[in-house]
């Protein structure tokens, strides 16, 4: 079976406690199942197939925290936006992933914005931040 990753840009601070939590609730785990991606990595295998590794990185500007999951099942497309939804109206606040809509074979910097009232917005990288952060398109 193969490792599946995403990621997730989220535009205030969270850390691994807040994060997951909400992957528990979501994607409805046991708690032990949600694992520090050095954690995840540790396990067998076996093991591995009923857990989520995650790990956080910061930055100073723009969108505060980058998640990034593995896990062996896939978790694209609706999913995806099912759950950045959630978690931008869980913990008020942005959320950005790539956007899976607009189908092309290259990386082309497109997002959708999830706002923390459920709405969702279309926007570009911005090419001029120290951080990362997106341009919304109206």
């Amino acid at each position: 079976m193969n490792i599946s990753m995403f990621e997730m840009s989220i535009r205030k601070e969270l850390h691994l406690r807040e994060v997951s939590a909400a992957v528990t609730f979501f994607f409805e785990l046991s708690d032990l199942s949600v694992l520090s991606a050095d954690a995840f990595w540790e396990l067998s295998e076996g093991e591995r197939e009923e857990s989520i590794g995650i790990r956080l990185e910061y930055n100073d500007v723009g969108y505060r925290t980058l998640v990034i999951f593995y896990c062996y099942f896939e978790v694209v497309d609706e999913v995806l936006a099912g759950f950045a939804k959630y978690l931008a109206e869980n913990f008020g606040t942005e959320v950005a992933v790539g956007d899976y809509l607009h189908k092309a074979d290259v990386v082309n910097d497109r997002f959708i914005v999830f706002q923390a009232d459920g709405s969702r917005k279309f926007g570009f990288e911005k090419g001029d931040s120290d951080g990362f952060d997106v341009d919304v398109v109206d």
